[in-house]
């Protein structure tokens, strides 16, 4: 499946990605989102391309990708290509930024 690699809107100039904050979503894109993401994972022929990213970031997590100098840009990539599979079965979804302002004083308070 060509898609995969290569999910884009071509025919719609002036379409692009953008992610929203959770909270900011409206909650028919928070159902479409949930709705597309349990599709990738459970109905072909998505289901293997989506095992075939979680066989991946199984693996690089058992060699260390999260100690490595690596990780940021390779955990953004990986993002993206489970964005591209989402944008496959519905090209208006993008994956959702936490925003941890909305929900914590600080990232580094421990309460």
């Amino acid at each position: 499946m060509q898609c995969a690699n290569e999910c884009h809107i071509a025919d719609r100039p002036g379409d692009c990605r953008v992610r929203k904050d959770f909270y900011s979503m409206t909650s028919q894109e928070r159902e479409r989102f949930f709705r597309v993401f349990k599709l990738i994972t459970t109905q072909p022929p998505y289901k293997r391309l989506y095992d075939d990213l979680i066989a991946i970031h199984q693996r690089e997590f058992d060699n260390g990708i999260l100690s490595s100098q690596q990780f940021l840009p390779w955990h953004r990539w990986f993002v993206v290509a489970v964005e591209n599979l989402l944008r496959c079965a519905d090209p208006t979804v993008t994956i959702p930024y936490w925003d941890y302002s909305y929900t914590c004083r600080s990232v580094w308070d421990p309460n």
